[in-house]
């Protein structure tokens, strides 16, 4: 009786997790990119929802692209020129998903759409980071940017810290 359970068990987690989440790295064609390690996959789906209404939405994992094309920020590349997404989101910190290091040790998160970076890749996708340590700390980004892009209005965004309307100019 016990099999019978552990086999429906399976079943039914074999389907969970995040409809965005693609293993496959040869069927990523994703106008907005996400790259997380394996414990952050799944926490993106209301950010992935948002995005989803101007594009095409990929989540993959960090294990997944070094498998495919090396560890490291090197791999990374790789498979981002690959993919060729218009937007590149590094989600986690820098330990969790790998970035340029220079030969100073300097860490940079403007990952390879600095010409300084590139190297002989081409320049990449516009790439932001949400530097996650914990899923608590990504799920809180993911929720800011949500409500942010869902509930301000246009007005509440142009207000400074103090409540007054920004100017054109700045």
């Amino acid at each position: 009786m016990t099999l019978v359970r552990f086999v429906a068990a399976l079943l039914i987690f074999a389907g969970a997790g995040s409809a965005y989440v693609e293993r496959d790295l040869d069927k990523v064609a994703a106008r907005y990119l996400v790259v997380a390690p394996p414990a952050f996959a799944d926490a993106l789906d209301a950010l992935c929802d948002l995005r989803s209404k101007a594009g095409t939405v990929a989540v993959v994992r960090t294990d997944d692209v070094a498998a495919k094309f090396g560890a490291g920020p090197d791999g990374l590349a790789a498979f981002v020129k690959k993919a060729r997404p218009k937007f590149l989101l590094l989600a986690g910190d820098v330990d969790s998903v790998p970035t340029f290091v220079r030969k100073s040790e300097y860490v940079s998160d403007r990952f390879a759409t600095d010409p300084d970076l590139a190297t002989d890749y081409l320049f990449g996708p516009p790439a932001g980071r949400f530097p996650a340590r914990t899923l608590d700390d990504l799920r809180a980004m993911v929720a800011k940017t949500v409500e942010y892009e869902t509930t301000l209005t246009e007005e509440d965004r142009d207000r400074d810290g103090r409540g007054e309307l920004r100017s054109a100019g700045g």
